[in-house]
């Protein structure tokens, strides 16, 4: 398998002088196997340079995997350019709102209506179909795909994606499962269970994670800034490294990261990961930050 990195960061793009090196698109990654299938994961803003790439090949077929509807994850597909173009087949697929009934066909249609942009969905001249993913095995040509569910905010998935004898296991936005209605200190038998039901999907994700040759981790916030920001449904860096050592994976690539992080920072921070890692693991697993345009052949 081939992975290619187009967007890198979360919640909102952030070009400029300071965001060169590790870019500043917000969530998208390619992935092909041995015969060239198409699988992309997420349409943050990184989807447009992806899809201007991919003008050289069309007619294409792909796949796209969406993890979940928050906007640095779809705000890239009305720039998608062979989603206009005919013969083009895409397939999207992504986990439906359940409160409002609303399939991931609805949610991208709607930040295409005419208020927002002049081009509808339904006037897409590619070959668009939509399929609502929740857990379970997700039907993309090429790959062998199930989809686990990650702990965000709203309804988000990760994913297992297997090909060619390589795996690649993609967290989505993701923070740790924890009781978030019981203190520390109760130990009534109803805070005992809830406790015990957040290691257990802890677990569920390093054992989907097992073996990994690519284990790639929401990683927005270092461990001090996660502080502040529990229930926000992102990772840290400390989280990352330690489901990447108890799953025993390859490599670890940490993305999704925040706005506010510049390349010195993040060249910091890398540094600063790989040490633990080496603590952590001895020189056994890989650590490093995404960079936008960076592949990854496994």
């Amino acid at each position: 398998m081939k992975v290619v990195f187009w967007g890198c960061r979360g919640s909102t793009p952030c070009p400029g002088a300071n965001t060169v090196r590790y870019g500043g698109n917000t969530s998208c990654i390619e992935i092909r196997n041995s015969t060239n299938d198409i699988l992309i994961l997420d349409a943050g803003s990184g989807i447009r340079e992806l899809g201007m790439s991919l003008l050289r090949e069309m007619p294409i077929k792909a796949s796209l995997l969406i993890c979940h509807t928050h906007w640095d994850h779809i705000h890239g597909f009305p720039f998608f350019a062979p989603a206009f173009i005919p013969k083009n087949n895409i397939q999207i697929l992504g986990p439906a709102k359940m409160v409002s009934n609303k399939s991931i066909g609805d949610v991208l249609a709607e930040q295409m209506n005419y208020a927002y942009f002049p081009v509808r969905t339904a006037e897409l001249l590619g070959k668009i179909s939509y399929i609502d993913q929740m857990a379970g095995r997700a039907d993309v040509e090429g790959f062998d795909v199930n989809c686990f569910p990650s702990n965000h905010p709203i309804l988000s998935i990760g994913s297992r994606i297997e090909a060619d004898r390589k795996v690649v296991v993609f967290t989505g936005d993701h923070e740790p499962y924890r009781d978030t209605i019981y203190p520390s200190d109760d130990m009534s038998d109803e805070a005992v269970s809830a406790r015990e039901f957040a290691a257990q999907q802890n677990t569920m994700l390093e054992e989907t994670a097992r073996g990994a040759d690519l284990l790639i981790c929401d990683c927005q916030y270092t461990d001090k800034e996660y502080e502040t920001k529990i229930g926000w449904g992102h990772s840290s860096v400390g989280h990352c490294i330690d489901r990447a050592v108890k799953a025993g994976v390859k490599k670890l690539a940490l993305t999704h990261h925040d706005p506010l992080k510049t390349d010195n920072d993040l060249d910091v921070l890398e540094a600063e990961a790989k040490k633990r890692m080496e603590k952590a693991s001895g020189k056994s697993i890989e650590v490093f930050y995404a960079r936008e345009q960076m592949i990854v052949e496994l």
